[in-house]
């Protein structure tokens, strides 16, 4: 249970949802057959050695199927959403505004990805402020702030692509992640120019760009080791 705790931990670090959910239902799976074990046998449960630090549980996908985005533009209060986390840098880059926004995911909303983009007065900016978030994804839909940068909306309208073409799905989930981040950053880069990145998300993006290379090396030499 702490190893799926700990991809969980992962997931929610590099911003896949999927896999964050996915690893949540193992866990709940675990925990279920732990205490069925335990009632069985008369043995308490110990709680205390299946924690792991920084995690949070999270719904899993079948648990959100059962959950509604009620009055999205209206200024409802969205439940059981995972945020992406405004980044430092980013945040002090010039936002692209909502005509720029719907212009460049104009091509994955031919795809079916669904944007809402939410102004100040709207209560549900007010909710990604508070979550310290620049935007929110349930299922097909990304929600952005009306201030979000270009590397943040180019970011998760990739992510959308990535899902709609099934990249690296046949490769374990933590492999899968770390491979669709390092996609991500690099579609960023590469299409820097096209997009009129500014220099300073650029230099984010390759900061976290050899953080997720980092990573996949760590995971090669586990894997070689098995």
């Amino acid at each position: 249970m702490r190893r799926q705790k700990d991809r969980a931990n992962l997931f929610a670090a590099s911003g896949d949802d999927d896999g964050r959910r996915a690893a949540q239902e193992k866990i709940n799976l675990l925990t279920r057959k732990y205490k069925q074990f335990s009632d069985a046998a008369g043995l308490p449960t110990k709680k205390d050695r299946m924690s792991v630090a920084k995690f949070h549980s999270v719904k899993t996908a079948a648990e959100l199927k059962r959950n509604r985005l009620t009055n999205a533009r209206g200024g409802g209060i969205i439940h059981n959403e995972l945020f992406r986390k405004g980044d430092t840098a980013k945040r002090f880059s010039k936002p692209i505004g909502k005509k720029r926004i719907l212009e460049v995911t104009l091509p994955a909303r031919k795809l079916g990805m669904k944007v809402i983009v939410c102004d100040y007065e709207d209560e549900i900016y007010q909710h990604l402020v508070k979550n310290n978030a620049t935007a929110s994804t349930i299922y097909d839909t990304v929600i952005y702030r009306s201030d979000a940068t270009i590397s943040e909306v180019l970011e998760e309208m990739r992510h959308f692509e990535q899902n709609m073409e099934g990249l690296n799905n046949d490769k374990p989930i933590q492999l899968r992640t770390i491979l669709n981040e390092i996609d991500a950053r690099e579609y960023i880069l590469k299409n820097a120019k096209k997009y009129g990145v500014p220099r300073i998300e650029i230099e984010d993006i390759e900061k976290s760009l050899k953080s997720y290379n980092d990573m996949l090396k760590k995971y090669e030499e586990v894997s070689l080791q098995k």
